[in-house]
C-alpha cells in the first residue's frame, strides 16, 4: 500500500507559472511612458480646431506638468498661474470656483482658478483637445458622455525635437547650441536661469539653432487655405515651423534634446 505523504508537503509552494513579487514591475521605455494621462478640464481654451470643430487647451511643444490631482497642466516655472476665462470658455469650460464647487464658466473675465506652482514631466508632442468627458462634482456631471476625442494623452520624456524659436524664447538670454533650456511660467522653452537656477527645472538641451528656410521648393506646392499643411499656405516651412497668428514663418528654429526623465 502507498504511503500517504500529502500532510509532509509544503502547502506554500508557488502555483506552476507564478513567481514572488520582487519590488519591481517595468512598465515602458522611458521616451512616451505609458502613463493614463489628460489634460485638466479647467484649463483656458486657447484655440478652436476649425477642422475638427473642437478647442485646444495645451498646444504642441508646450512644456507641461501634472497638478494634484494627476491632471496635465503648462509647466510655469514654479511660479503660479491665475487662469482668467473669456467668451469662448463660457459653458464649456469647468471653473472651481471660490467654494470648491465645479460648475461651467458663465461669464468671462473669471479668475477663480489657478494653476499651482509646478515642476516639468515632459512635453506635449501634439495639440491636447479640451478633456470633455472626465465627468466633475459630486454628480460627476459631465459636457459629453459618448465623445472625446482623445481617450489619453502622451508626454515626450527623452526625445530629439523641433520647436520654432519664440519671442519670449530669449527672456533670460540668448539659447545657443550647448544651452541647458527650462519652462517659462506659460511653458515655453528659455535658456536654464543657470547658476541660480533648480536643477529640476531643467527639460533638455539646446542642439542647434538656425535660421528657419524653405524647404524642397514647398513655397511651390499649392495647399489648401486652413488646413495648416506645409506648402505655398506656409511659404515653404513645415507647418509647425509656421506663426499663423502672425501669417509669416519664425524666423528661426532650434532641436532640443529632451531630457526630463
Amino acid at each position: 500500500m502507498a504511503q500517504d505523504r500529502s500532510a509532509n508537503q509544503n502547502v506554500n509552494r508557488i502555483p506552476y507559472g507564478y513567481e514572488r513579487t520582487r519590488g519591481l514591475l517595468e512598465i515602458s521605455k522611458g521616451e512616451r511612458p505609458a502613463l493614463e494621462l489628460k489634460p485638466a478640464q479647467y484649463l483656458h481654451v486657447i484655440r478652436d480646431d476649425k477642422y475638427l470643430e473642437d478647442w485646444v487647451v495645451i498646444e504642441a511643444g508646450t512644456i507641461v506638468s501634472v497638478d494634484p490631482s494627476g491632471y496635465l497642466v503648462p509647466c510655469n516655472n514654479y511660479q503660479p498661474q491665475t487662469i482668467t476665462y473669456d467668451a469662448n470658455d463660457i459653458g464649456v469650460t469647468v471653473d472651481i470656483d471660490d467654494a470648491g464647487h465645479d460648475t461651467y464658466v458663465t461669464a468671462a473675465g473669471t479668475s477663480s482658478d489657478t494653476i499651482g506652482a509646478n515642476k516639468p514631466v515632459g512635453v506635449a508632442p501634439y495639440d491636447y483637445y479640451q478633456n470633455l468627458n472626465a465627468g466633475f462634482g459630486a454628480a460627476g456631471a459631465t459636457k459629453y458622455l459618448n465623445y472625446q476625442i482623445q481617450d489619453k494623452v502622451a508626454i515626450l520624456c527623452d526625445y530629439l525635437i523641433e520647436i520654432p524659436v519664440h519671442a519670449d524664447a530669449d527672456a533670460s538670454g540668448t539659447i545657443v547650441a550647448g544651452d541647458l533650456v527650462q519652462s517659462n511660467d506659460e511653458g515655453k522653452f528659455i535658456k536654464w536661469e543657470d547658476p541660480d537656477g533648480a536643477v529640476d527645472q531643467i527639460v533638455g538641451r539646446c542642439i542647434q539653432r538656425v535660421a528657419n528656410t524653405t524647404v524642397d521648393h514647398l513655397d511651390k506646392v499649392q495647399t489648401v487655405p486652413g488646413l495648416g499643411l506645409s506648402g505655398s499656405d506656409t511659404q515653404g516651412t513645415p507647418s509647425h515651423l509656421y506663426n499663423y497668428t502672425l501669417g509669416a514663418p519664425y524666423a528661426e528654429k532650434m532641436l532640443i534634446q529632451l531630457m526630463v526623465a
